[in-house]
């Protein structure tokens, strides 16, 4: 698929001008952009077809994920189904300890979604990968903004500690 090279004031004006659009041309748009490598409309734009899968493209994302893994991560948290989960995992797998905060997120967010249980487990280890850094800080809102699973009260009701923190200050 050959990408097409749109001057900057276009770039700009384009998630703007969807917005304004006859719905089912809007769709033909996103639809379009979607199937590119590196779709130039905002991902609001992207993520706002009101359908809660997109079959045909699943593919398509996993297969861009690892290239860019913030934005497919994204169109796979809001459309992916289990069709694409072994090149997802895989992908993940291989990748997410070289990937920014951001980019995990919704990786983490398509697991919950797809495989909860599995997703529970995956969110568990990466919350104890990231423990020394800001990404464990801001991990569960940014996963919960993607995609507020049920798993994640779960993950955040932990049994206290052996020392707690009226224990340390008494």
């Amino acid at each position: 698929m050959n990408a097409v090279i749109l001057p900057l004031f276009v770039l700009t004006f384009i998630p703007v001008a969807c917005s304004y659009w006859p719905k089912e041309d809007h769709r033909a748009v996103i639809l379009t952009d979607l199937e590119n490598d590196a779709p130039v409309l905002h991902l609001r734009e992207l993520a706002s077809l009101p359908d809660n899968e997109l079959p045909q493209l699943e593919a398509h994302f996993s297969d861009r994920a690892p290239h860019h893994p913030w934005l497919f991560g994204h169109l796979l948290a809001r459309y992916g189904t289990i069709g694409v989960l072994a090149k997802v995992r895989s992908t993940y797998a291989t990748d997410h300890l070289r990937w920014g905060c951001d980019s995990r997120l919704p990786f983490l967010s398509y697991f919950l979604r797809v495989v909860p249980k599995e997703g529970e487990t995956i969110l568990r280890t990466a919350l104890k990968e990231r423990e020394s850094n800001g990404c464990y800080r801001s991990m569960l809102s940014g996963v919960n903004r993607a995609y507020a699973a049920p798993q994640l009260e779960a993950v955040t009701s932990r049994k206290p500690s052996r020392w707690s923190w009226m224990q340390i200050v008494s």
